[in-house]
């Protein structure tokens, strides 16, 4: 899991939470983009090192959008 790797391009994650939550552990090089709606909630990339694409690749990109009702997310790394 720490080696894993996004294909070329969008790689969308669709989501839903209702009176829940989600964390997702990404890499800190990831470029993570969040298109997610939140209505009484919340989404957050909490990440402490935030140096999205040192390496030089902006074509690989996560996409995490969808929508969070009385609840929460973020998202982590080790």
């Amino acid at each position: 899991m720490l080696e894993a790797d996004l294909a070329p391009g969008s790689n969308v994650l669709d989501m839903f939470c209702l009176f829940g939550g989600s964390k997702f552990i990404v890499p800190t090089n990831w470029k993570v983009r969040i298109e997610v709606v939140s209505i009484f909630g919340g989404y957050s990339d909490k990440r402490k090192f935030l140096t999205q694409n040192p390496e030089g690749t902006p074509e690989k990109e996560l996409v995490i959008r969808g929508t969070v009702i009385f609840g929460g997310g973020e998202i982590k790394s080790l």
